[in-house]
């Protein structure tokens, strides 16, 4: 706030002891300015009227109205220029010119300067005397000036204001940054205002506005009034500059009667009343905005602040400094509650909680952890943890807390649990004898060892699925927990187990677990639990995953996957997290190491990301290692994976080879148990590389002589430092040169792959340079194959885009190298040699190159029958060729084809491929026919499009035979760009003639038979050939090809608005007769059943409707013969629930704006039938479809659906049964928002 400003200085001046104090504050300002001055002279007080300077300083840095070097200052309380010029004339006047020259004259007074004289401004008044030269400076400071200073300094404003010019109270009142620093130091680090504005933004931009609006009274609830205070003063501190500034300057922050007494008198402040000044805050109210808090009952009454989610707190704990993953666990720690972070994080004593008075009643509550009434099993638990007859003596005695201001206890409907346990751990570890260790024992034995109920797939569906008889996760999670919170517990929580240490009380509770270290199923039972169970027993879960991998030969049951509600499951999952978890520890890694390398000899593999070997990867890393062991410590842990299970060791190194652009995630790690040495190893660049230069080196020796090894090292050759390469690369040499071609072919071809691709794309930044690649080139060359084949072969790969030119640093197209090979081969191998060289290669590339190459007819000829002879019977590369010939040597090639056909002994299929590629048109039709009925028949057979331009009957006659081969249905994909020219009846026949090969071959086509199918009927849709009907009916047979969310729906749609009979005909194919006998409907019949279901649900077109709107009279025509049908055949009230569902999807009235339809309106009110309503309420709940919330968000969405049906029904009138329907959907979401609420709060619970 602004303590004191210009008006009150001046007010001041008028007081006789204005002049002394003024040379007091002056002292206090400068000091708080520069702290360490050479000389300092102000003697204020009674010593004020001393003679000389009022004020003598000597420092040596310039501060904001503190000169540097010598000053002299002169302090008036007088008004008026002429009291400065008289100052200013009698000190120059007194004062030698050697001090004058050497210091700055600083003029001070209590009124702000005021002059209508030019010459007479404060700015030309003091340069004009700088101009004179009398004084090495000259400066004078007005009322506004001293304003500003103590604004800087609003210590001494305070000081000043309080105790000598009496404009605030001595006691009891701080501005809002005295409050601030007290408040926020209380934490260590220092909280920020992010911390209390996180997931508050909307409360805080209302409070904003209130505390800069009108006089009133502001009261808002949390569970600690200085909260409250706080998240008002972090809002102003964080609002806009010009917002900031104002309330700043104007809010005080009253803590006592007497100051807000006081400050009741004053004009135009904020104020944030604490302490006895509450109740005074109807006072204060009146003469400003005033906020107080509410705690404990009181808050009820009061607007909540909003309790952050631990998610965006965590984010919030960054900007106290905190990383990432701590932010978060301590947001979690503290239950998202700032006064228990206070206790854990204090920045000195702490009060107590208030909750400490009922230790006794609570001790049961923090052992359990949580626990939900909803469940029998958990009040027997939390009656036996109390020893109490019933569950409600124990409840009785804790509920009291509840209403505390710092409760220890959230409750949240059914849900109870403790706020935050490592918190309220330590008060009681004092209350915990051999009574309370044996209760808890017998509770975790009984929890833990339950198996969890799954739900059959008889129950009904429910989100948070709860068995019946089961005990909660609330109470599963919680003594999991408490069992960490034992296990760890420092030795000044004073916690004394009888007997035994608390890290074995825990060990034992674990090991007595059924079945514990036998069998898998241990582990099953506690599924999601395994990693806080692993941390509070890690010597017990380890023991026993040794000793199952050894014996329980059902052990890889663990990877079986099982399907959740969203995604698949699998219990080596949770298995994983807690191997990861315990992998932090330096003293555990080697074990979690072998273990991990066990699980991945037996993994089978899946979709889950989440495999042995990706945890082993993440957690030993090289530059991102996800534990706290030191390179050397997890080089050890490699070699021992390695020798133990040197497969997997294998994939493991290979998986920790560098690789550009990696990427990792950070596991978990423990929550309670401090595994962090107390000097841990910082990753620098050196110890990335030594680790890296170690898994190169072991890779090498593991790889031996294994292909595939040897291949891994390949690709993660451009990743090496320069160190490291030359190692592999003389291993790769060694290998190639101890073996033929043949044996080494492999490691030869990706050696030159990698040479090409570095050479073609030389430009990028991420390629080898030419030097680099020195070595690799020279091991290529050294090795090369002699046969020609082998020579040649890479260039034929369509990933080579260019090569580098013979003899030339630059690159050129691959086109004419290409060319260049296949000369090579001709000239030195012959055709034989070429035909080999597409056999081992692409073919359509090799054949591209001899578009290049002129060559005479004979040599096609020869070259196409060596291509289908039995030694290599490549037909696609000879009709390739024989496209090529064409194009070479027209119609002498079309008789040498003929002459094949009738001297060779090439088959039919041969021959017709000879023509596949030749230009889609009459002349080559024509050449097949000519050929005989079987080589033309299997040249329609063979060819896969349709003549992409030309006169439509030629387009005709090609469907015609696609059709008379078999092919009706490869008209729509072969003829695509074209279809729009083919009369509707043609494809109709179409579709007709294709239903037959579709349902003998549903995958031929994959996702191109929907679309294919798609585009027929939305061109038929523009065909005025057809009939309604013969398409509707066509869309019915294809139903499930087509998408039936199209924004116009289908034809098929519009059919069944118009004909009633239709729909019931379609309906009747879903819904028995409630008159007759069941009988088991034969697969067909469910298959036309399922059909007709799908069509039922995507029919949403209002009958009657038209450009105009609704016709009323065809709308009640439609629902008259269909409900006339319903009844008469025993499906009265599903056809009328159908009906409604069906009226559930019109549209608001165009004139009112209010849903639904006033025709709908009409005919609910006509009908007066309770099935029909039902069936709109069903489906317009339906119609909602899949929802995303963000986490913690509660039921605002279904408020506002609640909202917009009352909103409706409100602006009706005659209409009685709308009306209350209506009011009957509001009441339906209401119920959803606070169900969503409750759902919302208790995820928040979640740790």
């Amino acid at each position: 706030m602004k303590w004191i400003t210009a008006n009150d200085l001046a007010d001041w001046s008028r007081r006789l002891d204005a002049r002394a104090a003024l040379v007091d504050m002056v002292g206090d300002l400068i000091r708080a300015s520069v702290p360490n001055a050479n000389h300092f002279r102000f003697p204020g007080g009674d010593k004020a009227q001393v003679r000389g300077f009022d004020g003598d300083l000597e420092c040596d840095v310039e501060a904001p109205f503190v000169p540097a070097g010598e000053s002299k200052w002169e302090f008036g309380v007088s008004l008026g220029v002429g009291k400065a010029r008289g100052d200013y004339n009698k000190r120059t006047g007194a004062t030698t010119e050697a001090v004058r020259q050497s210091n700055t004259l600083v003029l001070v007074n209590l009124h702000t300067w005021d002059s209508s004289k030019p010459d007479d401004q404060l700015d030309a008044w003091t340069r004009n005397r700088v101009r004179e030269g009398q004084w090495r400076n000259v400066r004078y400071i007005d009322g506004a000036q001293l304003e500003h200073w103590l604004d800087l300094h609003p210590a001494v404003a305070a000081r000043y204001a309080r105790g000598v010019l009496r404009l605030a109270p001595p006691t009891g009142a701080q501005s809002i940054d005295e409050f601030w620093e007290s408040y926020s130091s209380r934490y260590k680090p220092a909280l920020t205002e992010a911390v209390l504005l996180c997931d508050r933004e909307q409360q805080a931009a209302a409070l904003i506005e209130r505390l800069g609006g009108l006089a009133q009274t502001i009261l808002y609830g949390s569970e600690s009034a200085d909260d409250v205070i706080a998240f008002a003063v972090a809002a102003i501190r964080s609002a806009p500059a010009e917002t900031r500034h104002l309330l700043e300057a104007r809010t005080i922050i009253v803590e006592s009667t007497e100051a807000a007494r006081f400050l009741a008198t004053k004009q135009g402040l904020v104020y944030l009343t604490r302490g006895d000044a509450n109740a005074h805050a109807g006072m204060l109210g009146k003469c400003g905005p005033t906020l107080s808090a509410a705690t404990g009952v009181q808050a009820r009454n009061a607007e909540k602040l909003v309790r952050p989610s631990a998610t965006s707190l965590g984010k919030a704990l960054e900007t106290m400094g905190f990383q990432p993953e701590e932010a978060y666990q301590r947001a979690r720690d503290c239950a998202r509650s700032l006064t228990i972070l206070r206790r854990l994080i204090a920045n000195g004593p702490s009060p107590e909680p208030g909750w400490v008075a009922h230790r006794d009643a609570l001790l049961p509550a923090v052992l359990a952890g949580g626990w939900s009434t909803g469940s029998k099993l958990d009040k027997d638990v939390l009656r036996q943890l109390a020893a109490r007859a019933a569950y409600a003596d124990f409840e009785r005695g804790i509920r009291p807390t509840l209403e505390l201001s710092d409760p220890p206890i959230d409750r949240v409907q059914e849900v109870w649990q403790t706020r935050s346990p490592i918190d309220a751990f330590p008060y009681f570890t004092h209350l915990m004898g051999e009574v309370e260790f044996e209760r808890l024992r017998e509770a975790a034995l009984a929890v833990l060892s339950r198996p969890v109920h799954e739900p059959s797939a008889d129950e009904r569906f429910e989100l948070n699925y709860q068995a019946p008889q089961d005990y909660s996760s609330w109470l599963r999670d919680g003594l999991a927990n408490t069992m960490v919170l034992i296990a760890t517990a420092p030795d000044a929580y004073g916690l004394d187990v009888p007997g035994q240490t608390p890290q074995e009380f825990v060990d034992e509770i674990i090991r007595q677990l059924p079945e514990w270290g036998r069998s898998h199923r241990s582990l099953r039972v506690l599924r999601d639990l395994l990693p806080t169970i692993a941390e509070a027993a890690p010597i017990p879960f380890l023991d026993a995953l040794e000793v199952m991998l050894e014996g329980d030969t059902e052990i890889a049951n663990v990877f079986s996957r099982s399907d959740g509600l969203f995604e698949p499951t699998s219990l080596h999952v949770h298995i994983l997290f807690a191997l990861e978890l315990l992998a932090w520890d330096p003293a555990l890694l080697a074990r979690v190491g072998l273990v991990l390398a066990r699980l991945a000899r037996l993994d089978p593999g899946g979709k889950l990301t989440n495999r042995p070997i990706n945890s082993l990867r993440s957690i030993l890393l090289s530059w991102a290692p996800n534990t706290y062991a030191t390179l050397d410590q997890r080089l050890s842990c490699i070699d021992q994976i390695v020798s133990a299970e040197p497969e997997v060791g294998w994939t493991l190194l290979a998986g920790l080879l560098p690789r550009p652009h990696d990427t990792t995630s950070p596991t978990r790690k423990p929550a309670l148990r401090d595994v962090m040495p107390r000097h841990p190893e910082i990753i620098t660049f050196g110890v990335v590389w030594r680790a890296n230069t170690a898994m190169i080196a072991r890779a090498i020796d593991q790889a031996e002589d294994v292909e595939g090894r040897l291949l891994t090292l390949i690709h993660a050759l451009p990743s090496m430092a320069e160190v490291d390469r030359p190692k592999v690369i003389e291993r790769l040499g060694s290998y190639l040169a101890s073996r033929p071609f043949d044996a080494g072919r492999a490691v030869w071809d990706a050696l030159r792959d990698l040479v090409n691709r570095h050479e073609a794309l030389a430009e990028m930044d991420w390629t080898l340079s030419d030097e680099q690649l020195a070595p690799i080139r020279d091991i290529v060359e050294r090795h090369s194959p002699d046969d020609p084949i082998e020579e040649f072969a890479w260039l034929f790969d369509d990933s080579i885009l260019a090569i580098r030119r013979p003899g030339d640093l630059k690159t050129e197209a691959i086109g004419p190298a290409r060319v260049r090979a296949i000369r090579a081969i001709l000239a030195g191998h012959g055709a034989d040699a070429v035909v080999r060289l597409a056999t081992r290669t692409k073919p359509y590339l090799v054949a591209e190159a001899f578009a290049e190459i002129e060559e005479p007819v004979g040599f096609f000829r020869d070259l196409v029958e060596l291509a289908l002879t039995e030694l290599h019977e490549h037909k696609g590369f000879a009709g390739m060729l024989s496209a090529i010939a064409l194009q070479q040597h027209g119609g002498a090639w079309e008789e040498t084809v003929r002459t094949l056909a009738e001297t060779s002994t090439l088959d039919v299929a041969a021959l017709a491929r000879l023509l596949v590629h030749w230009p889609n048109s009459p002349a080559t039709w024509q050449m097949a026919r000519s050929l005989g009925k079987e080589v033309e028949n299997a040249y329609w057979q063979s060819i896969g499009t349709l003549p992409a331009e030309g006169p439509t009957g030629e387009l005709l006659y090609a469907i015609n035979r696609f059709r008379e081969v078999g092919r009706p249905f490869d008209v729509f994909g072969a003829a695509y760009r074209r279809l729009t020219e083919l009369p509707g009846q043609l494809i109709l026949s179409l579709l007709d003639e294709s239903i037959k090969t579709i349902n003998a071959h549903p995958q031929r086509d994959g996702t191109m038979l929907a679309y294919h199918v798609q585009r027929a009927f939305e061109i038929l849709g523009d065909k005025t050939d057809v009939t309604m009907e013969e398409v509707a009916r066509r869309e019915y047979a294809y139903l499930p090809l087509l998408d039936q969310r199209k924004e116009n729906g289908l034809l098929l749609h519009r059919f069944m608005a118009q004909t009633p009979d239709f729909y019931f005909e379609v309906f009747c194919n879903v819904f028995g007769s409630a008159d007759e006998e069941r009988t088991e409907p034969t697969q067909a019949e469910r298959d036309l059943a399922h059909l007709s279901y799908e069509l039922l649900a995507s029919f949403h077109i209002l009958p009657g409707t038209t450009a105009d709107g609704v016709d009323e009279h065809a709308l009640a025509t439609w629902i008259s013969d269909v409900r006339k049908a319903g009844h008469s055949t025993g499906r009265g009230d599903i056809g009328d629930q159908y009906i409604g569902r069906l009226l559930a999807h019109c549209q608001a009235d165009p004139n009112d704006g209010i849903w639904p339809h006033s025709a709908v309106r009409r005919t609910i009110e006509s009908l007066q039938e309770e099935q029909v309503e039902t069936g709109i309420v069903t489906e317009r709940y339906n119609m909602r479809g899949v929802v995303r919330r963000s986490f913690g968000e509660g039921g605002g969405q279904e408020r506002e659906i609640a909202e917009r049906y009352r909103r409706w029904a409100q602006g009706l009138s005659g209409c009685p049964r709308t009306v209350a329907m209506l009011n009957r959907m509001a009441d339906d979401w209401e119920r959803e928002a606070k169900w969503e609420d409750t759902r919302a709060e208790q995820e928040k619970l979640k740790r």
